[in-house]
C-alpha cells in the first residue's frame, strides 16, 4: 500500500493538477493523506471536490508551519511505502512505479526532477534539474552540513517513521531529518531519472534555486539543533 503525504497551505492555483497526476498512478487501496495548515483560500474545497475515497484530509485549526504540518500528515499514513509530495508540482506517469522498484532494495529513494519556472505571463520554462543544482550525496555529516535531500523527491519504507517520528523540536527542515535518519539506519538509493516537474513560482514555501535567505546566525542555529537531535538519536 502506498501513502502519499502532502502538507498544504494556500495551494489553490496548482493543487488540482498535482492531485490528478498522483491519483492516476495509485491503486484503489492506496491513499493520499493531506494535512492542511489552516489555508485561507479554496485549497480544501478543491481537494474535497475530487470526492475520491483515497484522499484523506485533515485540517489544522492553527498554523503549524511546513515542517510540523508535514509531521502531522506523516502521523496519519497507513501505507507500507510513503511518498512525500508538494502541493504545486506534477508527477511524471512512471514516478510511483519507478520508486517502488527501487525501494525493493532500499529504505529511502531520492529521485531527480526537472525545474520549471513561471514568468509574469504564466508561461513555464524548463531549466536545470534538481540533481544539477543540488547533487545528492551519501553520509550523515555531509548532509548535516549541506542538505542534499529534497522532500518532494523522496519515497521511503514505513519502517523509517519508527525512528524519525516524532520530529525533534526546532527542526529546520523535515526532509533533511528524514534523509539523515535513513543514512544512519538503512540504505539510501538515488535515481538519476527526473520523475516529476518541480514548479518554481513566487508562492513556493522554499526556493531551491534562490538559496537560503536565512541569516548566518540562523543557519548556525539550525545546524546546532540538528546536531543535538542527531546526538539524542544516537543515544536511544
Amino acid at each position: 500500500m502506498i501513502s502519499v503525504c502532502m502538507a498544504t497551505f494556500c495551494g489553490e492555483k496548482f493543487i488540482r493538477e498535482q492531485l490528478e497526476s498522483i491519483l492516476s498512478q495509485l491503486s484503489p487501496n492506496d491513499e493520499v493523506v493531506i494535512s492542511d495548515d489552516a489555508s485561507l483560500d479554496s485549497t480544501v474545497q478543491i481537494v474535497q471536490s475530487f470526492a475520491d475515497s483515497r484522499i484523506r484530509i485533515f485540517q489544522n485549526e492553527n498554523c503549524l508551519g511546513p515542517v510540523y504540518n508535514a509531521e502531522r500528515a506523516l502521523s496519519f499514513c497507513h501505507g507500507d511505502f510513503i511518498f512525500l509530495a508538494d502541493q504545486d508540482d506534477v508527477w511524471h506517469a512512471n514516478k510511483a512505479s519507478r520508486c517502488l522498484q527501487e525501494l525493493q532494495n532500499a529504505d529511502l529513494v531520492l529521485h531527480n526532477a526537472n525545474f520549471y519556472s513561471q514568468n509574469a505571463n504564466g508561461i513555464w520554462t524548463r531549466g536545470q534539474s534538481i540533481f544539477q543544482h543540488r547533487p545528492p550525496r551519501h553520509g550523515v555529516w555531509k548532509n548535516w552540513f549541506w542538505n542534499g535531500f529534497t522532500g518532494c523527491c523522496m519515497a521511503f519504507r514505513r519502517s523509517l517513521l519508527a525512528s524519525a517520528l516524532p520530529f525533534p523540536k526546532s527542526l529546520p527542515m523535515h526532509d533533511q531529518w528524514l534523509g539523515l535518519v535513513a543514512e544512519k539506519t538503512g540504505r539510501v538509493s538515488f535515481i538519476e531519472e527526473p520523475l516529476m516537474d518541480y514548479r518554481r513560482h513566487s508562492q513556493n514555501a522554499t526556493d531551491l534555486l534562490g538559496g537560503s535567505k536565512a541569516s548566518f546566525i540562523d543557519r548556525v542555529k539550525w545546524r546546532w539543533n540538528l546536531l543535538r537531535a542527531l546526538r539524542n538519536f544516537a543515544s536511544l
